[in-house]
C-alpha cells in the first residue's frame, strides 16, 4: 500500500530525528516535499500512525491517508520523484 503521511510541527521546528527514522523504517518512502512522505508499506494506516505517535506531541499534526489510484496525480516535481511514484503506483 502507498500512504502520503503529512505533518505540521507546532512549535514550528526541525522534525526530530525519531519521527525521520520511524518513517524512514516503515518500508520504501519518498521525501521531496517539506513535512510530506510517500511510503510503500505492508502496514496499515494504524500501524504507521503507532510508528510515529511517539516521536510527536499533541500540538503537532498528522495525516496518514493511503493512495489507491495515481492516475489523477498532478504537480510539479522533478524527473526522478515523478519516476519513483509511477514505478510504485499500483502498490
Amino acid at each position: 500500500m502507498m500512504y502520503v503521511v503529512t505533518y505540521t510541527l507546532n512549535p514550528p521546528r526541525v522534525p526530530p530525528p525519531a519521527l525521520i527514522a520511524a518513517l524512514q523504517s516503515a518500508g520504501e518512502w519518498w521525501h521531496y516535499l517539506d513535512y510530506t512522505w510517500l511510503l510503500v508499506t505492508s502496514e496499515s494506516a494504524t500501524e504507521v500512525w503507532n510508528r510515529i505517535a511517539p516521536t510527536i506531541t499533541p500540538e503537532d499534526r498528522v495525516l496518514i491517508a493511503q493512495i489507491t489510484y495515481l492516475a489523477g496525480l498532478q504537480g510539479w516535481l522533478q524527473k526522478d520523484a515523478w519516476d519513483w511514484i509511477t514505478a510504485r503506483r499500483y502498490h
